[in-house]
């Protein structure tokens, strides 16, 4: 919705169970549109005289009700621009792109707006602003995540290069972007006698990879890992494995280098790659 003026962020509005009452509720939640970017949450306080400072513009567009289909008309309210030399700007707290999802004046009176509609956004924060010196915003950042080009050997020969993003699974990353020659029907399972593969479970083994470089760049190898694992350190079951850059490598992309099928059997003799 909305994408050509807003690029980067998606309207959710989701039906969920409450777990303690058992009713279902109505939840709206801005979310990043694109793999790239991740959320961060802020809040500020502006003095409210002479005016806050910031622009606010609304994009609509239709969502749909997750599990049912239907189609409601929603809102996205954000932050096109500070005033200069007004109170955004001075204190520079806020940032164009932000979206204010709540509005408070820190003495407990907090009112919900993500979702919210541009009137009942102003709305919104002139009531607060009209009784209170100071006015809180909560508001939601995109945040660009870190991302790491992950080279894979193929068993059969050559290479492929896909990119990760921070936190995302390795086997799934690989998956998403072409490469399903995961995993290695060859290997040895771990989850007794079957076909197939246990689908990311961690159980039948067959989508370890060797990290040849950048291992530094994935989470520690969980318990079960280092268990059935343990005979060879650089060994990692893709579906365990986590891109974990950290904010001091944002600047680009880092590079993980990994063979595809290392436990496989090598190919007998005068055999032909990958026959």
């Amino acid at each position: 919705m909305g994408e050509a003026a807003v690029p980067s962020w998606r309207l959710s509005r989701k039906l969920v169970r409450d777990r303690q009452s058992g009713r279902v509720q109505e939840l709206t939640e801005l979310e990043p549109s694109s793999a790239e970017w991740e959320v961060s949450e802020v809040a500020f306080a502006l003095p409210t005289a002479p005016s806050l400072g910031i622009e606010l513009s609304e994009v609509t567009g239709e969502v749909i009700i997750s599990g049912e289909g239907t189609k409601l008309t929603q809102s996205i309210v954000f932050v096109t621009a500070l005033v200069p030399g007004g109170n955004a700007a001075r204190l520079g707290a806020c940032a164009p792109g932000d979206t204010i999802i709540a509005v408070g004046s820190g003495l407990g009176d907090v009112v919900n707006t993500e979702g919210a509609n541009y009137e009942a956004t102003v709305r919104a924060i002139g009531a607060i602003a009209a009784e209170h010196d100071e006015i809180t915003l909560v508001a939601k950042r995109l945040v660009r995540r870190s991302v790491a080009r992950v080279t894979a050997v193929l068993p059969g020969g050559g290479e492929a290069t896909v990119l990760a993003f921070e936190g995302e699974n390795l086997r799934m990353a690989l998956i998403r972007q072409g490469i399903v020659s995961i995993n290695d029907d060859r290997a040895q399972r771990y989850d007794g006698k079957g076909s197939g593969n246990c689908g990311g479970n961690g159980v039948c083994c067959t989508c370890v990879v060797s990290v040849l470089d950048g291992a530094q760049f994935l989470n520690e190898r969980t318990r079960s890992e280092r268990q059935l694992l343990r005979k060879v350190a650089r060994w990692r079951q893709s579906c365990r494995a986590r891109v974990q850059i950290g904010r001091s490598e944002a600047a680009g992309p880092v590079d993980i280098r990994v063979q595809l099928g290392p436990r496989s059997p090598p190919p007998a003799a005068g055999s032909a790659p990958g026959s």
